[in-house]
């Protein structure tokens, strides 16, 4: 610079003006220069000073216009080199931008060269392609993802073509990533240009669809199993709040109405002439099951309600219950079950049953009054002197057939009074049960003289019973073993004193009963198979009757039979009545 001065000084010229080809800077390092250039000026007339020289006017106006001009350049170079550092940096922002915003995006950002290699890309990208960023650079599509380049390449070569963007294509497929499962995204591709307007780069924004579309397709698949199995249920369903059926399934639209939807719910019980099962009265709104369901109560009953279509009554059974979300009852739901066919053949059921028992009621009381009449008859032939032999011995068939024809009709009173009177009677007086056993098989043996019949037992078998009704239970029970069991093999009734009560056990040898038959064993007119030794008399209510006379005195009988154990009737005897 100095060289220059002094060859401006010794020209004399004046230099022309010179214009900044640039802005002039300013701030810091503008102030810095001015500063700078006013030292030299400062020290160019100190050194004229010491040396002794003298300057003239034009010399003074040389020297300020050549420091002029150079401030002005240096003013101007400094301008450019900041222009040039806030470029960089610019750069380097954006670049840092540019990587921030791929790292941390919710979704995949990626760009590709023309010939489709990967230049830029976010780990979500990455994670999509089953493949480390690091590993994908510079890589063609379809290395990377093979099964998607068929649909990706001509997309980006649209956009390379055409130079615009092509937004939100629906893309379905599989990358490596997702293990040979089906993949769902949202893709939108756009041209990225240069200050030219060519295309140099294309970018990629993918939204990754996947557990969203599985979520929803699980959702759907759910609701169809629901629905499925909500029309598939034969019971009327139906499910709704205060304002309107929401769902129903096809029996509740054949039982209700097609129009189901449109019928608010507290009218379904008017419209359908809802009407209590057991007492005939019409069902009000308050006390319809839906809207009892919608207060919070789970309600079950029985109604009539006239049917939709046909018109006609049915027996149906509501069951209605609130639907909760959280603490919030959202809807009710309703299940109608159809009971018309049930309650008729329980009807039917039920008449004939009585009709039989009161018939057998009646028929035994009739029968009994002529019975009794030659019973007394056939008595006083008996106790004739006079009466021929042969007289006499017919007279002895009757007695005994009356005999047999009156226990038969006091098995048919016990029957009819079991089944329909509440139970057999019995009245409670102090007694022992073993003497009551030893008379009871005193007069078997008289019957059976070649049987063996057995009485064991040991303590105390005192208590409030009926005798007469024990001493039935046990002649069926013992009778029913000599029937059942061979000749040569014992009949043998124990007692065992059990504390608060008394364990009777009748017990034979034989065959065993077939176990088919156990569950059946105790009910009406029940047989065995094939007796050992007789025919077995009577009408098939022995062990009926003994049963409903164990359950009367607050007990139970029981059976066991097995091939090598024989058969062994059990009776559980309380010694008295039972606390209620």
């Amino acid at each position: 610079m100095l060289d220059g001065l002094q060859a401006a000084l010794e020209s004399r010229p004046l230099p022309s003006p010179q214009v900044p080809a640039h802005p002039p800077l300013e701030g810091a390092n503008a102030s810095q220069l001015h500063a700078g250039f006013g030292l030299v000026r400062e020290c160019v007339l100190d050194l004229w000073e010491k040396t002794g020289g003298t300057a003239d006017f034009q010399e003074l106006k040389v020297l300020n216009r050549f420091l002029d001009q150079a401030l002005a350049e240096a003013l101007a170079e400094e301008a450019v080199s900041a222009r040039q550092n806030q470029g960089h940096n610019t750069r380097v922002e954006a670049q840092v931008l540019l990587d921030t915003m791929l790292a941390t995006a919710p979704v995949g950002l990626c760009f590709v060269s023309p010939d489709l290699r990967f230049v830029h890309l976010n780990r979500t990208i990455a994670a999509i392609n089953g493949m480390p960023v690091e590993q994908t650079l510079g890589r063609p599509l379809r290395d990377v993802v093979p099964g998607l380049a068929s649909v990706l390449e001509p997309l980006y070569q649209k956009v390379l073509e055409t130079g615009e963007p092509v937004l939100d294509f629906e893309l379905t497929g599989t990358t490596p990533g997702l293990n040979g499962e089906p993949g769902f995204w949202v893709v939108s591709c756009y041209p990225v240009k240069d200050a030219q307007g060519r295309t140099f780069m294309m970018g990629s924004v993918v939204v990754d669809l996947t557990e969203r579309k599985r979520s929803a397709d699980a959702v759907a698949s759910n609701a169809a199993k629901l629905e499925a199995i909500l029309q598939s249920i034969p019971d009327a369903v139906y499910v709704g709040d205060a304002r309107s059926i929401e769902h129903a399934n096809a029996r509740a639209r054949e039982l209700l109405g097609e129009d189901i939807h449109h019928v608010a719910p507290r009218e379904l019980g008017r419209r359908l002439a809802c009407r209590m099962a057991d007492t005939g009265e019409a069902l009000t709104p308050e006390n319809e099951p839906f809207t009892r369901a919608l207060m919070g109560e789970a309600f079950t009953h029985e109604l009539v309600l006239c049917h939709a279509r046909s018109g006609k009554d049915m027996w149906v059974r509501f069951a209605a219950a609130p639907v909760r979300m959280g603490e919030r009852i959202a809807s009710a739901v309703v299940i109608i079950t159809d009971l018309t066919e049930h309650q008729k053949r329980e009807s039917e059921l039920r008449r004939a049953a009585e009709f039989r028992e009161r018939f057998l009621g009646i028929v035994s009381h009739d029968l009994r009054n002529p019975l009794n009449a030659i019973a007394l008859s056939a008595g006083a032939l008996v106790r004739e002197d006079a009466l021929p032999a042969r007289a006499l011995k017919a007279a002895g068939r009757i007695v005994h057939s009356t005999e047999r024809m009156g226990r038969m009709i006091g098995e048919l009173l016990d029957f009819t009074r079991g089944r329909l009177g509440g139970g057999i009677p019995i009245v409670r007086r102090p007694g022992d049960l073993r003497p009551l056993c030893r008379h009871v098989l005193d007069e078997l043996r008289v019957a059976r003289p070649e049987r063996e019949v057995l009485l064991k037992g040991e303590g105390q078998f005192q208590g409030d019973w009926d005798g007469d009704r024990l001493a039935q239970l046990v002649g069926n029970l013992a009778k029913n073993a000599l029937d059942y069991s061979p000749d040569d093999t014992p009949v043998t009734v124990t007692l065992y004193d059990d504390g608060p009560r008394v364990r009777l056990e009748v017990h034979n040898e034989g065959e065993p009963i077939p176990a088919s038959m156990l569950p059946e064993l105790f009910e009406p007119f029940r047989r065995g198979a094939k007796a050992e030794n007789a025919k077995p008399s009577g009408l098939g209510l022995g062990l009926f009757i003994a049963r409903q006379i164990a359950l009367a005195h607050g007990g139970r009988l029981e059976v066991r039979s097995t091939k090598d154990e024989g058969t062994c009737f059990t009776v559980y005897l309380p010694r008295g009545p039972l606390a209620p």
